[in-house]
This record gives C-alpha cells, sequence and structure tokens, in this order.
C-alpha cells in the first residue's frame, strides 16, 4: 500500500516548515516546493535525516508561474505515484503602508498569494481527481479578515476564503475536500519582526493571551486531511487566540 503524500508550498521555513515535519512525523512521503534552493536542500536533509522512512523531497518553483506549477506537479505525481495532500502555505508580504506602497508590491503579494494557490489547487486537482479522493488546505489570515497596512496581502488573503469556497463546491464532485485556516499572530519569523511595543499591543488584543506556536497549526491541518474533518467543506477556520473573536 503506498503512503499518503502531502505537497506543501513555501515548506521551507516557519509554518510550512513545520507542517512538513508534522506529516512526516505522521508517516508521509513530503513534497517541498519553494524558490530558496538552498533552503530546501537544508530542510529535505534535516527532515530525512530526522524520519528516515518518509520519502521527502524539494523542488524549486515559482508558484505564481502556471506552467512550472503544471510541470512540478506532474514530477510529483511520477516520483510518489499519487497526491493525497496539498498545504497552499507559500506566502508574500510587503509590510508596506500605502505611502510607500508600489504597483509592484501589490502584484508580488495577488500573484504569489492568490494566483499561486490557484495554480497550485488546479495542478493538484487534475491529479486528485483520477483517484476520487484529496485534501486541499489553504491558507487565509487574520489580515484576510479585517484591514492591514499591506492592501495587497490584505485583499489577497481576504479573497483566498472566496477561492476556498468556489473550489471547494466544484472538487467535492470528486472527492476532494478544500477548506481553509486563518491563523493569527504565530511564533514565526514574521511575528519576530514586530517591535516589543507592537507585540505588547496585539497580546491584548488576543485573550487568549499569548501568541501560537507551530504545533497548534499543524493540528488544525493534520484534522482537516484526515477522516475526522469529513463534513466539514469550503470552511475556513480561525487560529488565533480569540483575536477575532464576534
Amino acid at each position: 500500500m503506498l503512503k499518503r503524500t502531502s505537497i506543501i508550498t513555501g515548506g521551507n521555513r516557519g509554518i510550512g516548515r513545520a507542517i512538513a515535519e508534522g506529516f512526516a512525523r505522521d508517516g508521509f512521503d513530503i513534497g517541498i516546493i519553494a524558490r530558496d534552493s538552498d533552503e530546501i536542500s537544508n530542510t529535505v536533509n534535516d527532515l530525512t535525516e530526522k524520519y528516515p522512512d518518509s520519502k521527502i523531497k524539494g523542488y524549486i518553483c515559482d508558484i505564481c508561474n502556471k506552467e512550472q506549477v503544471e510541470a512540478v506537479f506532474n514530477e510529483i505525481k511520477k516520483e510518489f505515484k499519487q497526491i493525497d495532500v496539498l498545504i497552499n502555505n507559500a506566502g508574500a508580504n510587503s509590510r508596506k503602508k500605502i505611502s510607500s506602497y508600489s504597483i509592484e508590491d501589490w502584484h508580488l503579494e495577488i500573484e504569489t498569494n492568490l494566483t499561486g494557490t490557484f495554480n497550485c489547487s488546479m495542478a493538484a486537482y487534475q491529479h486528485m481527481k483520477e483517484q476520487s479522493i484529496g485534501h486541499i488546505v489553504n491558507f487565509s489570515s487574520i489580515k484576510g479578515k479585517e484591514a492591514t497596512s499591506s492592501v495587497g496581502y490584505g485583499a489577497s488573503k481576504s479573497g483566498i476564503i472566496g477561492l476556498t469556497k468556489s473550489l471547494a463546491k466544484q472538487f467535492i464532485k470528486q472527492n476532494i475536500y478544500v477548506n481553509c485556516i486563518a491563523p493569527g499572530f504565530i511564533n514565526t519569523g514574521m511575528t519576530k519582526l514586530l517591535s516589543s511595543d507592537e507585540l505588547n499591543e496585539y497580546l491584548k488584543m488576543i485573550p487568549i493571551g499569548r501568541v501560537g506556536e507551530l504545533e497548534e497549526i499543524y493540528s488544525v491541518i493534520r484534522f482537516l486531511t484526515s477522516k475526522d474533518s469529513s463534513y466539514i467543506v469550503g470552511s475556513t477556520i480561525d487560529v488565533n487566540g480569540g483575536y477575532l473573536m464576534d
């Protein structure tokens, strides 16, 4: 019996790397997609050493490029024989306010976050529909639900929620589950860019009183890609410690 295979975009660092490690720990074979060849090699080598029973391979790809994405997914299917899970984690955030924001920043955020998610989802769909089973989890953000200074980031993360619903409604006909998570402040490099004053102000708005941990993101991913979530389709799950609690 073939092992389940998961693909993680942006799996070379931060949340993506933690997800890749979680899947490897759970016995999956892993395909990691990213742009940085050195970081991919380091991640693949580290995880292979820790989890020798899992096949873990890295793939250089610009997810904004439809042809590159299709070629890489075909290569992954050839290597692993099946594609069971896709995690659309890769993203870009200029972190710029409108006074210094450019059309180039807009294109980077929209194309990486929204178009990239669409390209990878469609490429995965072509293979998953042949298997009549699959799980896709997209990454939005709390900034897809509230105003943020980087307008393209906010627009793209909001768009991902709508894209998730539209794809889910059609893909479920082939037993492919599409859902989304919207993380809040998680203990990663991006959060560490905040000054202590900025972080303290945000912590005041988080009812649970702390930032989230990487394992708490993977726990939701594990659930959404398992049989336990068999009646959840097109949903966006908040993982933010109550930050956006209604």
